[in-house]
């Protein structure tokens, strides 16, 4: 096989490698740590343009094949190394993937594209002409956001990160006009964002102080808080998990258990409100706290 086919075969594998690990994030559930959900329909967009863009190279590859099998007779490499990844790609997707509709759909779809090729060198079919070779540089490129996808941790934002971030005590002002629909939102099924909201909103927030408070968080020990508080805290997602930030609560738990940052925690008691700086944020005085498996989307959306 000569240069210029095993870049484009190259080019192949990676474009499809593309569309089936985002395919494989969407239909886990994982695309969601990194992405608003209000972004999926693109990205499902995306693995479309993806598989035609592979089945386009797919077919370019097999009109060369076929044109060089009227010229000369059939070359043995070209038939190996594409039937090793007809044998190779179903065998990868059956035992590293899971077996979803869309994740099936994409190997049917390889399986039939691989059988053309093949349906092509048998018949003779006549091709394109060959194309130029693609950059060394562009496939490295290309390839780049699948091998950073497949080397990082499938894992959301942990309290780590606030130790450069911080917990954001007035950001929800700025990100949601309709933040006032959390005054709608029933006490006991208001979020840590929705509290907050409600704080940054509401010219008296006293006069929720009492009121019942059941929200699920990470523990975050701030270092502007006295011994016996900390915050439970969640991030929030505008567009993708670049641009998140967190948002908390005060918690006042003057027991001697101590929660350490980053375990998951459902807190229950009744609302107060504290100053932080010159900033009026809700506090609870906790009744009860239990530690709980962190939620299926960590994250919360303005």
């Amino acid at each position: 096989m000569d240069k210029t086919a095993k870049r484009q075969y190259l080019q192949f594998l990676i474009t499809l490698g593309l569309a089936v690990y985002l395919a494989d994030k969407w239909a886990s559930g994982k695309l969601s740590y990194y992405i608003n959900a209000r972004f999926f329909p693109l990205t499902l967009f995306a693995v479309g343009a993806l598989c035609l863009m592979a089945a386009a190279g797919w077919l370019h590859l097999a009109a060369k094949a076929a044109e060089k099998q009227v010229e000369h007779a059939p070359d043995k490499n070209i038939l190996i190394f594409q039937a090793f990844g007809l044998t190779v790609t179903p065998v990868l997707l059956t035992l590293f993937l899971p077996k979803t509709i869309l994740i099936l759909g994409v190997y049917v779809l390889t399986a039939l594209l691989g059988w053309l090729l093949l349906l092509r060198y048998f018949h003779n079919l006549p091709g394109r002409p060959a194309a130029e070779a693609p950059p060394r540089s562009a496939l490295l490129i290309l390839s780049l956001p699948l091998i950073i996808g497949l080397a990082a941790p499938e894992q959301p934002l942990s309290s780590a990160s606030l130790d450069t971030r911080g917990i954001s005590l007035n950001a929800p002002v700025s990100i949601s006009q309709q933040s006032t629909d959390s005054l709608a939102v029933r006490q006991d099924d208001r979020t840590i964002l929705d509290w907050v909201k409600l704080f940054n909103y509401e010219s008296d927030p006293s006069a929720y102080i009492g009121e019942d408070v059941n929200v699920i968080g990470f523990v975050y020990h701030d270092p502007r808080l006295p011994q016996g508080e900390f915050m439970v805290s969640r991030f929030i997602i505008t567009c993708c998990v670049a641009d998140a930030f967190a948002v908390g609560m005060t918690v006042d738990w003057p027991q001697d258990v101590n929660f350490e940052d980053n375990t998951w925690i459902n807190v229950q008691g009744t609302l107060d409100v504290m100053q932080i700086g010159s900033q009026t944020v809700p506090m609870v005085h906790a009744a009860s706290i239990q530690p709980v498996s962190a939620p299926e989307q960590p994250y919360l959306y303005p």
